[in-house]
């Protein structure tokens, strides 16, 4: 009786108007609306710089893992009927997560520097005392005297300690770039900085360390300053984790269907997105655009990830899945 009740439209014990209301007009314009209005009030926060730019990029890189990752593991999981599926998706998603979400959230938490020094033109070696022994992933950073013309300084940087040495080399750039606003052919100039460079020292290990510079370009104010971190994981241990995930999709892209036959899994599409992603954020994100750079590399793994996996997925299911004669 109650159940018919429930299916006339009259009120549930206790359920206000309001619980109803947001009931009735949830699965129509209510959900789009509150998703607009939630990236409205992000935008609003990041802009006003309420928040910083490490929990920004981290917020950023969460909801890209999670809308990737909900978006075909959810379709898939729906389409898992026997016991081997089942096995082998709850493995997919344990490696799928283990080697996509460490590398960038490790580029947006960044642990705390173990130390810096500056190297200028007058000055172009420090040592420098940390607490451990490595691995190492220096940051080069350095500022441009004010201006708005064209601007790059090279620089060749070797890190040594306890007979062993290490060398990087990098640019730090300033540009003026021109950017076609309207459909009239109207422009507008910006100037976009890359004042700052990650490397991972491989080598290097020990807890006193000799940094050198060969040349210190004297368009940088105050030189270079060079900031040392405990370095990330081996980056091996995660591609690895992602092939094989990536394998398994193929495997479960190929095999799992619906009853009709009809439904697809598209697990290929999900694992490839992530996995190009992870592979190249931390290589770009610096401190100062953890946001920007998401949006950028995720546009860029959803064309490369995306259609690659997609292709692959194809051709798993035209060679897995088990051919039904017609009647």
């Amino acid at each position: 009786m109650a159940e018919d009740d429930e299916k006339n439209g009259e009120r549930k014990p206790g359920a206000s108007g309001f619980q109803l209301w947001v009931a009735e007009n949830w699965e129509g314009w209510l959900k789009q609306v509150g998703l607009m209005a939630l990236l409205l009030a992000a935008y609003l926060v990041y802009k006003f710089d309420l928040i910083s730019e490490s929990v920004a990029g981290t917020l950023a890189v969460l909801a890209l893992l999670t809308v990737a990752f909900l978006a075909t593991a959810l379709p898939a999981r729906a389409l898992v009927r026997s016991s081997l599926e089942r096995r082998f998706f709850y493995l997919l998603t344990a490696l799928w997560l283990g080697g996509t979400a460490y590398p960038p959230l490790r580029a947006t938490l960044r642990p705390a520097p173990l130390g810096e020094v500056q190297l200028t033109a007058t000055k172009k070696s420090q040592t420098l005392d940390v607490p451990k022994s490595g691995p190492f992933e220096v940051v080069v950073r350095g500022q441009f005297a004010e201006g708005r013309a064209d601007a790059e300084a090279r620089y060749h940087l070797t890190v040594a300690a306890d007979d062993q040495s290490e060398e990087v080399e990098g640019a730090l750039k300033r540009e003026v770039v021109r950017l076609r606003v309207g459909r009239r052919g109207g422009s507008t100039q910006q100037l976009q900085q890359h004042t700052e460079e990650n490397h991972l020292l491989r080598r290097v290990r020990g807890t006193h360390l000799a940094i050198s510079v060969d040349e210190v370009d004297a368009q940088l104010l105050g030189g270079l300053t060079v900031v040392v971190h405990k370095g990330p994981l081996p980056n091996e241990i995660f591609l690895s984790l992602s092939v094989i995930a990536l394998l398994l999709a193929l495997y479960l892209d190929g095999t799992l269907t619906d009853t009709r036959g009809k439904a697809k899994s598209y697990l290929t599409v999900g694992v490839g997105v992530l996995a190009v992603f992870a592979h190249l954020y931390p290589q770009m994100a610096t401190s100062h655009n953890l946001v920007s750079q998401a949006i950028s590399e995720g546009v860029r793994a959803g064309l490369v990830g995306g259609l690659g996996g997609w292709l692959c997925g194809v051709i798993a299911r035209v060679v897995l899945r088990p051919k039904t004669k017609k009647t």
